[in-house]
């Protein structure tokens, strides 16, 4: 990695798209709303899918742009120091991104559940072992 603030800029990313979708999640699966024409979405539900897409695309760009500092160095050399985390999210990113633009194009809607289920199991792993991966690095350079 290069600087504390690309890190953080990179974490922040990553914990903003993390945050958008959980928030759209709840809203299109919890938080239903009854009128007198029927059961409607959530009047913000929009609004956060809209956002959770249009923050995706940072997100994705630190992680390219970090593949090259931090991520393909590691998987390189033979320390074991996080390497779990760092190569269990390697396995979780790529049907993350997959299926995450898979949902939007998919016509079938037993499709766009599968892939939906994909979406939600694979970003879940990835977004827990992303923050076991940040709390074991911060406690190892408090303790160095």
């Amino acid at each position: 990695m290069k600087t504390a603030r690309e890190k953080n800029t990179f974490s922040c990313s990553l914990y903003l798209v993390s945050f958008t979708g959980v928030v759209y999640g709840l809203l299109k699966y919890f938080y239903l709303v009854d009128t007198p024409y029927g059961i409607r979405p959530h009047q913000y539900q929009s609004f956060w899918q809209h956002f959770h897409i249009l923050a995706s695309p940072i997100a994705l760009f630190f992680i390219g742009y970090f593949w090259q500092s931090h991520i393909y160095p590691k998987m390189k050399t033979s320390l074991a120091t996080y390497k779990k985390t760092g190569w269990l999210m390697v396995v979780c990113l790529f049907p993350m991104i997959l299926s995450g633009f898979v949902i939007q194009i998919s016509i079938l809607p037993k499709a766009r559940d599968i892939w939906m289920v994909v979406h939600l199991s694979s970003s879940t792993i990835f977004l827990l072992v992303f923050i076991l991966h940040q709390i074991r690095a911060r406690l190892s350079s408090i303790s160095d």
